[in-house]
């Protein structure tokens, strides 16, 4: 089983995340996915939405990517820039 998550503070034009983006929202909107599809974790979290490798590289993103309370409802971490 596989879901997504979209980061409200990215910028559609830059592919860039904007300052006050908050690696916890991957957190939370994985929270929420998961309640809707009745599961405790799920096989591949999805960053979705990426046009630029620094967006997927941005370390509030990047270090809540790696948190190991959202790692444990997840086997597997996907990005792929949108083309």
């Amino acid at each position: 089983m596989a879901t997504k998550v979209h980061l409200s503070t990215l910028d559609r034009k830059t592919g860039a995340f904007l300052e006050e983006t908050r690696g916890e929202e991957i957190e939370e909107k994985l929270d929420i996915s998961l309640k809707r599809l009745g599961l405790d974790q799920v096989d591949i979290l999805h960053l979705h939405n990426q046009s630029a490798r620094e967006g997927a590289l941005y370390p509030p993103v990047l270090k809540d990517w790696r948190r190991p309370s959202a790692t444990a409802r997840r086997a597997f971490s996907a990005c792929r820039p949108q083309e």
